[in-house]
């Protein structure tokens, strides 16, 4: 059975923390149970704040300025939207080498209604300079990106799903994180471009359309290395974003504005969460949430067909 991807990510830092005191984490989320060896284990080097997420980012700068590694975890509603104004100054602004950890994307907790739905995270983090965005799909990813994060002298925000979903990757050999994005099966007509959770969705998508031929990538990172992307985007007559995220700013919008900024030939479109019909207040599972919005395997086929 596969492990949660918040547990697989804290089971990289937990082994890399047993032997460096200076990593430390910082919790706003009183109720994190794959923290509980931390606690346990490490009790100096592991800090609950309560619920108060703006706190969580000051006292993780003041520990970072003090040279320890900090992670800050939370659920991404609040941890990102709560202090906006703190992540803006202190981690991006400060160029401060502090992972925030955000579990919930998306629809992660569906059935909690609007205040645990966050579809405008990536908007909002991709417009900060010195922030590395990483929305994960699976366990040998979340794998890669915790010891990244371990390693790196800037910040980021890892966007993690609730969800326990399968391996999509064979090893993490295949990821490169520089890169930021990696294509599964060969070079077709038709680029089906996905993140995080609806990267399962692609490639559902994929063997629906499997007589048409749709190439589908794993768009892992935001923000990844454009020179790669743009030589990658230029193979294909149509590009398809798809992402449980609003339409503005999210991967789409970043997608078309690459193609759009290095003259690009080629036709796209978005497929995400309209905005304009506002927050979805029908309650239900993740899966009735896709259906009702129309990001669920069977609709996004349709989607191209008719492209």
């Amino acid at each position: 059975m596969n492990a949660n991807l918040r547990d697989t990510f804290w089971d990289v830092i937990y082994e890399r923390a047993r032997n460096d005191s200076d990593i430390v984490i910082v919790s706003a989320d009183l109720g994190a149970a794959s923290l509980d060896k931390f606690r346990r284990d490490m009790p100096a080097q592991f800090i609950s704040v309560g619920i108060a997420e703006q706190n969580a980012i000051t006292v993780a700068a003041g520990l970072a300025l003090s040279g320890k590694k900090v992670f800050v975890y939370a659920c991404v509603p609040f941890i990102v939207l709560r202090c906006y104004e703190q992540i803006r100054l202190l981690i991006s602004g400060m160029k401060l080498p502090i992972t925030i950890v955000g579990q919930g994307m998306g629809y992660s907790f569906a059935e909690y209604g609007p205040t645990h739905h966050i579809v405008e995270d990536v908007g909002a983090m991709r417009m900060l300079p010195n922030m590395n965005i990483f929305s994960l799909s699976d366990n040998c990813l979340t794998q890669k990106v915790a010891e990244y994060t371990l390693a790196s002298d800037e910040g980021a925000y890892v966007r993690v799903d609730k969800a326990t979903p399968e391996n999509i990757y064979k090893n993490t050999e295949l990821i490169d994180l520089d890169k930021g994005f990696y294509r599964f099966g060969n070079i077709e007509k038709t680029l089906l471009i996905a993140v995080g959770s609806t990267v399962k969705t692609a490639l559902e998508v994929q063997q629906i359309l499997k007589e048409k031929s749709v190439s589908v990538i794993d768009m892992f990172r935001i923000m990844p290395d454009k020179q790669a992307l743009v030589k990658e985007l230029q193979n294909y007559d149509k590009i398809i974003t798809l992402e449980e995220h609003s339409y503005p700013c999210g991967m789409g919008s970043m997608i078309c504005e690459i193609i759009m900024d290095n003259g690009i030939n080629t036709k796209v479109k978005r497929i995400a969460l309209d905005h304009s019909q506002g927050y979805c207040y029908e309650y239900g599972g993740r899966e009735h949430m896709h259906c009702l919005k129309g990001i669920d395997a069977a609709s996004v086929a349709e989607k191209i067909e008719k492209f």
